[in-house]
């Protein structure tokens, strides 16, 4: 029987976390989903505790297996393939929802005929939960152009229709995958819906591969906006732009110099991105940035690397207090 949502699930090594995350899926108080969870070759118990759960569940569990590790990106693309829904949405597998999480976004594409809808989050940190929206109040006539700068990158905030999310593929990436393609789904649809609420619970573990800053997550974030740019349909360039600078030229050198990266190789990202967007400084969308990113930019444009560096180390100093 097919349901009107499909909640897909990338798993590895997650044996003491999944329990959790269907427990919260099997409390929703909307009703007609499936749950596609796609395990990346653990090698713990992962898959264990998921057939335990199936055989006592109330909801629909269906549990698919990668024959190689691939990364969240490919066991996504995977699901995606598998589901037969009207929507999709995405949870990691040591998160959870809220209990009406599919309640309001169900509701959110009622409101609007939406083709894709957002809701915020809450960090989970060290118990805490610390709301952290990534957009305030949006009118449902949002325009493709606004929804883009937004800066959504994760897409376990996101429900859309199956088959959009069918027409990106997910790069094979170990960090940054989401934001490779959220702005590429952006671009198919042509409403939204957003829930004001922070209904997802984002569980921020010591030594999670998100969180660490090293040389694999500047190439990811690299990669990521490459493949947008290759991939995008012609439009939006400044849009896509702005992406670039915030995710390659903000994120990619505080993620650089976080990680003790030498200033020429920082030169050396800043080059490759000039050669497409050189004049990116005078980009419209970056006087709405906070004040710390603008500086932050300023001095990457002016190749002032020692204050850049300071500004990471700030940065890295405030986050670390949370």
């Amino acid at each position: 029987m097919m349901s009107f949502v499909s909640v897909i699930i990338p798993c590895y090594n997650a044996e003491g976390y999944i329990e959790k995350c269907l427990s919260a899926l099997a409390a929703q108080t909307f009703r007609d989903f499936e749950v596609i969870v796609v395990d990346d070759c653990s090698t713990d118990n992962t898959k264990e505790v998921i057939w335990k759960y199936q055989k006592n569940a109330e909801i629909q569990i269906a549990l698919l297996e990668n024959t190689v590790n691939a990364g969240p990106g490919v066991s996504r693309n995977k699901g995606i393939q598998y589901a037969k829904s009207e929507y999709v949405c995405f949870c990691d597998s040591d998160d959870w929802y809220d209990p009406d999480y599919l309640e309001k976004m169900v509701q959110a594409s009622y409101n609007g005929q939406a083709d894709m809808v957002f809701c915020n989050a809450r960090k989970i940190i060290a118990g805490k939960g610390i709301e952290m929206p990534m957009f305030g109040n949006m009118s449902e006539q949002v325009s493709v152009q606004e929804v883009l700068v937004l800066g959504i990158d994760s897409l376990w905030c996101t429900m859309i229709r199956r088959n959009i999310a069918a027409t990106v593929s997910q790069p094979a990436l170990r960090n940054g995958e989401d934001m490779a393609v959220i702005p590429l789904m952006i671009m198919q649809c042509r409403r939204f819906g957003f829930v004001q609420m922070c209904i997802y619970n984002y569980l921020c573990r010591p030594g999670s591969l998100s969180l660490a800053a090293n040389k694999g997550v500047v190439k990811s974030l690299e990669d990521s906006f490459w493949h947008i740019r290759t991939n995008c349909p012609e439009g939006h360039e400044k849009e896509i732009e702005f992406i670039g600078i915030k995710n390659l030229v903000y994120g990619g050198l505080l993620n650089h110099f976080k990680a003790k990266e030498d200033s020429l190789t920082a030169r050396q990202l800043l080059e490759r991105f000039e050669k497409y967007y050189p004049h990116w400084y005078t980009n419209p969308y970056c006087k709405d940035l906070p004040i710390f990113k603008r500086a932050f930019l300023f001095f990457a444009k002016m190749r002032w690397f020692i204050a850049v560096h300071l500004m990471c180390l700030v940065h890295k100093s405030l986050t670390e207090r949370e």
